[in-house]
């Protein structure tokens, strides 16, 4: 095995091998997790190139092939801390991670190989964010993060599956207050404040605004009719901002991939929250 290859036996008598991504694979790896049942915005090169480029965090993506077919992916990302130390994780800032692959082997075959590359790097640990426990000998910790609500296929159906309180709340914001919402890429700056100000509330760091656009840069708008029939399985975004006598008291960037919408950076004016 060199660096950048791990190879391993398999049940069906053709080994598993295993490299770290190379750039001529790229449209490879968008295709199998395009393909792929449970892949997510989280696997895409989408997020990788955001983070990487505003952050600096460095890829070192695996793939698994079997011959010439690729049949499993490991995003991950060093992540050098200073209280942490050095971290391989998958994927950073992201909720959704850890491997896609055809079967059991081409998944363990993954998981050694990250182990092997985790101790190359001299790693502390390696921080696999999957929607559920992919492998049952590591340590797992259960986060709300995976939250998700079936929506109905009409709209209009959405506010009476609201709970009661949440309901009246959300028609109180429509009809007493007339609260406007308005969908506008345009208007990110003033989520990403919004945002920002929130977060210290919580006395918490905020991301920067170069990772907001450069996601917003690589996804398609979900808002604009004109893409909805191009798109397919390619990511989207949504900018929303909601509006009080004109003034701008909360905002929202969310992310669609296939059939999910994920609210995902948002922020208030709390002198508006309990209006």
């Amino acid at each position: 095995m060199s660096g950048s290859e791990f190879a391993a036996p398999t049940k069906t008598g053709m080994p598993v091998r295993v490299t770290e991504h190379d750039e001529r694979f790229d449209r490879a790896w968008e295709g199998y997790i395009a393909r792929h049942p449970k892949g997510t915005l989280f696997h895409t090169l989408v997020w990788r190139d955001a983070v990487q480029e505003a952050f600096g965090h460095q890829s070192r993506y695996l793939s698994a092939w079997r011959g010439e077919v690729l049949v499993g992916v490991f995003p991950l990302m060093l992540v050098k801390s200073r209280l942490a130390g050095r971290i391989l994780v998958s994927v950073p800032y992201g909720v959704y991670g850890g491997t896609l692959a055809d079967d059991d082997d081409a998944h363990t075959a993954l998981l050694e190989a990250a182990q092997q590359l985790a101790e190359r790097l001299r790693c502390q640990w390696i921080d696999i964010r999957s929607i559920e426990p992919q492998w049952p000998q590591l340590p797992t910790v259960r986060r709300y993060v995976t939250f998700r609500k079936q929506l109905p296929g009409d709209p209009a159906l959405v506010l009476t599956e609201l709970p009661r309180k949440a309901r009246a709340a959300a028609r109180h914001a429509r009809d007493r207050h007339r609260l406007e919402a308005v969908f506008d890429d345009s208007q990110i700056d003033i989520v990403w404040s919004l945002y920002t100000k929130s977060m210290r509330r919580l006395a918490s760091p905020n991301y920067p605004l170069r990772f907001f656009t450069l996601l917003m840069e690589q996804t398609a708008s979900a808002g604009c009719p004109s893409n909805d029939a191009e798109r397919g399985d390619r990511p989207g975004h949504l900018v929303q901002v909601i509006y009080y006598r004109g003034r701008p008291i909360a905002g929202l960037l969310s992310f669609t991939y296939r059939d999910t919408l994920m609210p995902y950076f948002a922020g208030c004016d709390e002198r508006y929250e309990k209006v």
